[in-house]
């Protein structure tokens, strides 16, 4: 967002016109799928043994439901990263970044 930011008031600068279109993710994190990851990772050329880290970190997991202290049940999250994991940002870039890359191409060839 900041680059594209960027690219906007260099062009406003020049006089030119420039339109920002914004979008808030809900729950971000909860939506990374695991294959088109490690997909960036092997592009990218990664080293394997990263690319088996990440899909280790990436696999389904189960956690416990409580409310008011009192276990409600268990249920499984089989997308997504692990909230509050430092981690888990850096894996969203790597989800994004083909299109990070295809913003900033665009911008570019735009000015």
């Amino acid at each position: 967002m900041m680059l594209t930011i960027s690219h906007a008031g260099e062009a406003i600068r020049e006089g030119k016109k420039a339109t920002l279109l914004g979008k808030d993710i809900v729950s971000v994190f909860n939506h990374a799928r695991r294959q088109p990851i490690l997909r960036e990772l092997q592009g990218a050329g990664t080293q394997k043994h990263l690319i088996k880290f990440v899909d280790q970190f990436l696999q389904p997991r189960s956690f416990d439901i409580s409310r008011d202290g009192i276990e409600r049940g268990r249920a499984r999250m089989d997308q997504g990263t692990p909230q509050g994991s430092p981690l888990s940002p850096v894996i969203w870039l790597i989800y994004i970044a083909r299109t990070l890359k295809k913003a900033e191409a665009r911008c570019k060839m735009n000015n």
